[in-house]
């Protein structure tokens, strides 16, 4: 897939990522999922010797093609209980997350662009056909780098004094790509990616397919940006650039 451009690939470990998700449920019956957790829980149904019940718990046969569970039911309860408390860790982290990314938002100071980084901002607007003043900009204290956040309302992010560090092609480099990320609505799309992955969240290898999308979602707003670039060549040096400046920084968890 990546002979044939970043767009295919990042549609590729997008199209991963949602198997991952489905493929587990194709098989599940839910009516006997239910009757399961039920019987392997025995304190929701309560019982005691002296009242003379017995408690069988029948699991479904080969008639359904699925077999009985070959674990305990306390071992079986144990990983339902264990997985129904990642499940509540990782919706959190992810609730946090959210809760912390808006937080940055609303505490980052908005800026106005004037003369030619006003140009470049409207340019930048018409050609990926954004309306560049229903875009806040706004200098964060923490942000080692430029980045993009909202669903509705949109916040490019700024360090504080980077529109003064930076050169003119430099910026151009900037908003090109970070209007990029709006045009396609990637903070979104994130967003979704983060609930959907949810159930499968205790996964390692979701965490190699979240990265790889990242990373190819980086490459389609680089090839993105290019096109609203004189030349690939400058833009590349204006990341080269900006790399240098923005290694040194600590990126906030």
């Amino acid at each position: 897939a990546r002979q044939a451009g970043p767009r295919m690939e990042h549609r590729g470990w997008v199209i991963a990522l949602l198997l991952e998700v489905t493929l587990p449920l194709c098989h599940f019956h839910l009516s006997e999922g239910l009757r399961q957790l039920w019987g392997m829980m025995p304190w929701l149904r309560p019982s005691s010797a002296a009242d003379g019940q017995i408690q069988i718990f029948l699991a479904p046969g080969a008639m359904h093609g699925i077999t009985a569970p070959l674990l305990p039911e306390g071992a079986l309860a144990a990983i339902a209980a264990a997985y129904l408390c990642s499940l509540l860790f990782f919706a959190g982290r992810l609730g946090w997350g959210m809760w912390t990314t808006d937080a940055l938002r609303r505490e980052a100071k908005s800026i106005t662009l004037t003369g030619e980084a006003a140009q470049k901002l409207h340019f930048c607007g018409q050609f990926f056909g954004i309306n560049g003043n229903a875009v806040r900009l706004a200098a964060s204290l923490v942000l080692p780098g430029p980045a993009t956040v909202g669903v509705r309302r949109h916040t490019l992010l700024l360090p504080a004094g980077f529109i003064e560090q930076v050169s003119a092609s430099d910026l151009d480099a900037v908003l090109a790509h970070e209007f990029a990320h709006i045009q396609r609505q990637d903070f979104a799309k994130n967003l979704l990616y983060g609930i959907l992955s949810l159930p499968i969240a205790y996964h390692p290898l979701l965490s190699l397919t979240r990265a790889r999308i990242a990373e190819t979602r980086e490459l389609v707003c680089d090839a993105m940006a290019v096109d609203a670039l004189p030349g690939r060549e400058s833009y590349a040096r204006s990341l080269l650039r900006m790399a240098s400046m923005l290694a040194g920084r600590t990126t906030p968890r």
